[in-house]
């Protein structure tokens, strides 16, 4: 099949499009978290405790699944791509757990006032955007149409930290919302591409995850959000491993 057939041929450009924005995901956290994470030897950054090493470890891992999953399925390997869900699942729970103790640690850091159970509200709502995005995926695993887009948005929403890392972005609220808006629109354009209309999970979903992340600023400004989150941190989290 020459190129051109080949950009003509729904089905290949379906394929090529998953690995494509597995790809991009994957470029968008490496430069996103290359100056404090990935390249920090060679930055000023800070040194890194253990509990941010081992989310950056967890958090690299799952992405290079996602790649590595998205490349089984357009090469055919479903089987095992089925075999790795489970492992998966596993690391979607740790990057959860290990995402909310990292929040649970940084606001302790700050020293628990208004301003840092403010922040606090990023890392609790993205990882319930992200927990529930991906139990999706998992419902429907039996329907490959529907699964393979609740994983695209998750890890969309996995980057946004990433995002907001970029040079060209440095955490200005503007340019991440379109750099987000861009990757949803993609999915919604492979949908009339592939099947002349925008599938339901890619529209609801891309407004649900777009809709996370100014929300994540307003929750934390609410007083409901400094009572619950106040007692969140009261709890007895084992804040020493993140020094």
């Amino acid at each position: 099949m020459s190129d051109q057939a080949a950009v003509n041929d729904p089905r290949r450009f379906h394929r090529r499009f998953h690995v494509a924005m597995a790809w991009i995901i994957a470029l968008t956290a490496f430069v996103g978290f290359a100056r404090t994470y990935y390249l920090s030897g060679w930055t000023d950054s800070p040194a890194l405790s253990p509990l941010l090493h081992i989310h950056g470890l967890i958090g690299t891992i799952w992405i290079a699944l996602y790649v590595g999953q998205t490349v089984l399925v357009g090469s055919g390997q479903v089987h095992l791509h089925r075999r790795l869900g489970v492992f998966g699942g596993v690391l979607a729970a740790s990057l959860v757990a290990v995402g909310w103790l990292t929040g649970v640690t940084a606001a302790a850091a700050r020293g628990g006032g208004a301003d840092a159970i403010a922040l606090f509200s990023f890392p609790v709502i993205a990882s319930m955007v992200f927990a529930l995005l991906v139990l999706l995926g998992v419902r429907f695993r039996q329907r490959p149409e529907v699964h393979k887009r609740f994983m695209l948005l998750a890890n969309i929403s996995v980057v946004i930290p990433a995002i907001a890392r970029l040079p060209f972005i440095e955490d200005r609220p503007a340019p991440i919302f379109l750099f987000l808006a861009t990757l949803l629109a993609a999915g919604a354009f492979h949908d009339r591409r592939t099947r002349g209309r925008v599938h339901p999970v890619t529209l609801w979903g891309g407004l649900f995850v777009l809709a996370s992340a100014p929300l994540r600023a307003f929750v934390g400004t609410t007083g409901a959000w400094q009572v619950l989150a106040g007692w969140l941190l009261s709890l007895p989290w084992p804040l020493g491993f993140g020094n």
